[in-house]
């Protein structure tokens, strides 16, 4: 990034829409990464995922100077929870080759939940604190400090979409992601 301003996508990919407001499948968000680091919120949406849509997608987005998406990584303990991730990263891994093929001069930025996160409120991120804050309202917080414009109300998917697209397009501004789309240590 050579300091000029640019726009950011953050995916967090999701599974088949089986509730848009518990389960809206992929969600999306788009955010301009300005000079002296400011950051406004462009716009969001969610999809459900086929190959179809997915392409139609990254044939949008192509002119977009960074792109993050969310992928799990490490081991998944809870069999309850397993398939669902499985099928995320899958969509995930559809979405980083349609966005590497129609993207042209895109950055790709793979992001773990935990590194995003993280990344974006310098703390690891999960579960409740003993004050009874969520860490998902801690990530709320920041983002209405971080990005100008951000709308009143959003799902917790766009939500996250939005903290994606923030730390990846910090990653790449850094020069901290790898030829991989991994970043260094956030």
């Amino acid at each position: 990034m050579n300091g000029a301003p640019f726009f950011a996508l953050g995916v967090d990919p999701g599974t088949e829409r089986k509730n848009a407001k518990t389960s809206p499948g992929v969600s999306w968000a788009i955010v301009e990464h300005g000079r002296g680091g400011s950051v406004r919120w462009v716009e969001a949406g969610s999809f459900d995922p086929s190959l179809a849509t997915i392409e139609a997608f990254a044939l949008r987005m192509r002119s977009l100077g960074v792109v993050g998406v969310e992928v799990a990584q490490g081991a998944i303990f809870d069999p309850f929870r397993a398939p669902g991730v499985l099928e995320q990263n899958v969509v995930a891994g559809m979405l980083l080759m349609a966005m590497h093929v129609q993207a042209g001069g895109a950055q790709l930025v793979r992001l773990a939940p935990e590194s995003w996160r993280k990344g974006l409120t310098g703390k690891k991120t999960l579960g409740r604190r003993s004050d009874g804050v969520t860490f998902d309202q801690i990530i709320e917080r920041h983002l209405r400090v971080t990005v100008l414009g951000l709308p009143g109300t959003m799902s917790n998917h766009h939500r996250d979409a939005v903290g994606i697209a923030v730390v990846a397009g910090r990653a790449a501004q850094r020069g901290m992601v790898r030829p991989d789309g991994t970043v260094e240590t956030l």
